[in-house]
């Protein structure tokens, strides 16, 4: 588990003196957005972590990916158009 910065352990001491004069009803709305917005940050964390990564795909040496990704490529010619 992380650990609190000074400063950190200061502002969670102020919120749950603030939080302790709250009704029990105001206390579950709040916890309740706390967890959404936990999970919230953890699920854009999950999602850029799958956003990079390397190649998935049959066995293949550089070499032969190359060779196929060069033998795939179509090109087509277009003639220029003249306004």
């Amino acid at each position: 588990m992380a650990t609190m910065t000074y400063t950190e352990r200061n502002i969670v001491e102020a919120y749950s003196t603030l939080f302790n004069n709250l009704s029990d009803v105001c206390k579950a709305a709040l916890a309740e957005r706390l967890s959404k917005a936990e999970k919230k940050e953890r699920k854009v964390e999950d999602n850029f972590a799958l956003s990079f990564g390397g190649w998935e795909g049959p066995d293949q040496s550089v070499d032969e990916i190359k060779a196929e990704i060069k033998a795939n490529r179509k090109f087509r010619k277009k003639e220029p158009v003249f306004l």
